[in-house]
């Protein structure tokens, strides 16, 4: 009789969007729920880093989730929290908002590896919005394509207006962030929305817990979160192509790779390519 604690394998696509929606959204984030998620000897990597422990895993993807919305606090809030004691509500509110991320999951795959354990495949983006306050949406209707769990229907009677409050809510995912013209029913969108595409492999053990959590993206879209960084490397990837170049031309060399005679050499052994071989005396530009 099979055991009844196998997962079957079609559930393993609600697990895996349960994992996204958890620590990449906006879902309760608590160690009682990564318990359920996680093996206690589970794996997470990522190109930056490797934890080896659910106690390590759980201690990242917290911090990872403080950085879903930065706010520059008031100063006597800061002076409150020095002390540890509870600010009053006249202070708790941030001077203004520095970031809001969030997270939109595209398309999920499962599949089983040649030793039979089930693995989910994951496809999301990360969304970086800095000065979210000063944005709107510019394409509302978007937004609502997001699945339901990600959204509070408070928004639905208001999401075809153009509201800076909503675009400074973790919960609100837009569909263009947008900065307008003023005096103007113009737009344009907002050059300081950064995206990181992220492929996230998910592998599962019999009782449904994840053994390994990897997560995959492109170094030059890391870079590209910061608005310095793809210039810099633009100009450094040019320049270390160019020293390589001057270096092999300091490299002493062998008579056969001075000048283009070996190339003649080859061209004129080769029946099929004698025409190719440029004669300099009935070369124009020789004369």
């Amino acid at each position: 009789m099979k055991d009844d604690l196998a997962m079957p394998i079609i559930s393993i696509h609600e697990r895996a969007l349960d994992v996204c929606y958890t620590i990449y959204g906006e879902a309760e984030l608590s160690s009682d729920i990564l318990d359920r998620f996680y093996e206690p000897s589970a794996r997470y990597q990522n190109p930056a880093l490797s934890a080896s422990s659910r106690t390590v895993i759980h201690n990242i993807f917290k911090f990872g989730r403080k950085i879903h919305g930065l706010d520059v606090p008031r100063p006597l809030a800061v002076f409150y929290t020095i002390l540890h004691l509870p600010p009053p509500d006249f202070v708790k509110d941030p001077i203004f908002q520095v970031l809001r991320a969030w997270n939109d999951v595209g398309t999920v795959s499962e599949h089983e590896s040649f030793d039979g354990q089930k693995q989910a495949i994951v496809e999301h983006t990360l969304n970086l919005l800095f000065l979210p306050e000063i944005h709107i949406d510019g394409n509302p209707t978007a937004a609502l394509s997001f699945p339901a769990v990600r959204r509070r229907s408070r928004h639905h009677h208001i999401i075809g207006a153009h509201h800076n409050e909503l675009m400074a809510s973790p919960n609100y995912h837009p569909g263009c962030p947008s900065i307008a013209v003023p005096g103007t029913s113009f737009m344009f969108p907002s050059p300081f929305h950064f995206k990181l595409h992220i492929i996230t492999r998910l592998s599962f053990n019999e009782q449904g817990r994840i053994t390994e959590h990897r997560d995959y993206w492109d170094v030059k879209d890391l870079m590209g979160l910061c608005p310095v960084l793809p210039f810099a490397q633009w100009i450094g990837s040019r320049v270390a192509a160019l020293g390589l170049s001057y270096a092999y031309r300091l490299l002493p060399k062998n008579p056969d790779e001075r000048g283009n005679g070996h190339l003649d050499r080859m061209f004129s052994n080769d029946p099929g390519l004698q025409g190719l071989v440029i004669d300099p005396k009935r070369d124009p530009r020789h004369h």
